[in-house]
């Protein structure tokens, strides 16, 4: 719900972040936006908790020479242990 990754969001916003490579994040805590340029719409927010389905559209997105902003090198800043 909203209300979860409103806290969620909270709670990793005062932690210390790990850039992780992206292959390796499902279950982690995003801190970062990852979206597509264009349009340029989210399809992951900070506080959101990364899912197998985020992992398979980055690789699809990848698989087909598309830019993901939000990701360095292939990685990107997460929480992996929430307080």
């Amino acid at each position: 719900t909203r209300e979860e990754i409103k806290t969620q969001y909270q709670k990793a916003e005062k932690q210390k972040g790990i850039w992780k490579d992206i292959s390796k994040s499902e279950g982690c805590v995003s801190k970062s936006y990852l979206y597509l340029y264009p349009p340029g719409i989210p399809f992951l927010v900070p506080g959101e908790r990364i899912e197998k389905t985020h992992l398979l559209f980055v690789e699809d997105c990848q698989r087909k020479g598309l830019k993901i902003s939000g990701l360095r090198d292939g990685k990107i800043e997460v929480v992996c242990q929430m307080l």
